[in-house]
């Protein structure tokens, strides 16, 4: 996020998941800062809590696949797949799209 701050990122994101949503027939999309803090959400109440697959998403840069039987390992997550987003090929951020799980496209 060098150049925007986060909370240009964050309006941007929220943005993002408003116009996107309805495209996927409205699932929860969640973008989240690379510490795990929902930055913009469909599910707004949840916009500035933790969520920790996210946290791990961006740490590892790899996707975090979580579903309801490992879903309780990552506290203020909720089913879906965690996606980093990467600028210039360091980690700023990651998109959770709730999907169907099993999902295996990823």
């Amino acid at each position: 996020m060098n150049h925007l701050k986060q909370t240009e990122f964050a309006a941007l994101a929220q943005a993002f998941v408003e116009a996107t949503s309805p495209l996927v027939s409205g699932r929860t999309i969640n973008i989240m800062a690379a510490d795990g803090t929902i930055l913009a959400s469909t599910e707004k109440e949840r916009i500035g809590t933790y969520h920790h697959g996210a946290r791990l998403a961006a740490e590892t840069g790899k996707p975090v696949i979580i579903d309801a039987q490992n879903v309780s390992r990552y506290p203020g997550a909720k089913e879906g797949a965690n996606l980093p987003i990467l600028d210039n090929g360091q980690v700023i951020g990651v998109v959770e799209y709730r999907i169907a799980l099993p999902y295996n496209g990823l």
